[in-house]
């Protein structure tokens, strides 16, 4: 039996459909620096089957042995082993009704929830009674939970097509083009999501529900950080260890910045673009000789190794020196002499 691949585990669990999204986010994954929003298609009101959900008899029908090594958590390394027989038994039942998983996008949809497969119809389609047909072999050889049927309004591929049809409508629309981020087909919702880094206008939302017949679902999506600006370069800034693009004219080694930014590309600094960036007045030292941005200057002079961000800086008065606890690979601190 061939193993399941991580990669189309994640897919099938997701339960999302195609997705696109602006060019200038392109080549870029979500951040983990801060808290965001939940996105509205990961919402599901299906639990889905684990592996002790299932009787000890049909928990032998898996074999766990033979499941990607590369999955490490032993719950999804369970639940890829239902996956995968389910999967190949869904699919050889369909092939003798004379269709396939990607036939099932024409008058529907398919994904799982953990173990349980998911097959979404539209009402009174051609071979729906063949469909129906293999939902209840599916349950017959495993047990009544291992596949939903859900009635829904559109296939994928009606989806899809206005997804294509959405996109262009923002295209012609500057006041939703310059704040949309992502554009993808919701499956768990039958509805397609449009991310953006704020929130729409009535007028604005109005106009995308006038374009296509299915649901819009919105994901407002926003980063935001504060931090001390550690480099620059042309039209970049460099703060708690990401470059942003578009930064503001005349910012500075040194100034501290309130940052919103969406997409980040994983890298060593990681890269992203500022949405929005907000000059925060510089906090008051006291008896402080030296500039923030002339104590981060000297600290990279000194420091052994770069230096990416800057997450907390400390003035000690009774021994006129400055503590820079330092980000870049690794933590680290360097003092600097107020001198």
């Amino acid at each position: 039996m061939r193993a399941l691949y991580l990669g189309l585990i994640l897919l099938l669990l997701a339960g999302c459909g195609t997705s696109s999204s602006n060019p200038d986010e392109d080549n870029a994954a979500k951040s983990n620096t801060s808290e965001k929003k939940e996105i509205t298609c990961d919402r599901s009101s299906i639990e889905g089957q684990t592996f002790e959900d299932l009787s000890e008899e049909e928990q032998k029908m898996y074999p766990i042995d033979q499941v990607d090594s590369a999955i490490k958590n032993e719950e999804m390394y369970k639940v890829s082993a239902i996956q995968n027989v389910r999967q190949e038994f869904l699919r050889e039942k369909l092939s003798e009704q004379g269709l396939d998983v990607p036939s099932l996008f024409e008058i529907g949809n398919m994904y799982m929830v953990k173990g349980t497969i998911v097959i979404q119809l539209k009402e009174n389609v051609e071979k729906e009674d063949a469909v129906i047909k293999v939902v209840e072999q599916v349950k017959q050889h495993f047990n009544d939970d291992a596949i939903i049927v859900q009635k829904v309004d559109f296939s994928q591929r009606e989806l899809e097509n206005m997804q294509d049809q959405l996109y262009e409508a923002i295209e012609d629309r500057p006041s939703i083009k310059e704040v949309w981020n992502s554009l993808g087909t919701c499956t768990p919702g039958n509805a397609i999501e449009v991310g953006v880094k704020e929130e729409l206008s009535e007028e604005d939302l109005s106009y995308l529900k006038e374009q296509v017949e299915a649901r819009i679902l919105l994901d407002v999506w926003v980063d935001e950080l504060i931090g001390y600006v550690v480099d620059t370069r042309d039209d970049e800034m460099l703060v708690n260890s990401i470059w942003f693009s578009n930064a503001p004219s005349g910012v500075e080694v040194g100034d501290r910045v309130h940052v919103k930014f969406g997409n980040v590309a994983e890298s060593l600094p990681a890269q992203s673009s500022a949405w929005k960036t907000e000059i925060l007045e510089e906090d008051a030292w006291g008896e402080a000789d030296l500039s923030v941005g002339e104590v981060i200057k000297e600290a990279k002079d000194k420091a052994e190794k770069e230096i990416y961000g800057i997450s907390e800086l400390e003035y000690k008065i009774d021994d006129d020196v400055w503590v820079v606890y330092a980000q870049g690979d690794g933590e680290f601190t360097v003092e600097v002499e107020d001198q």
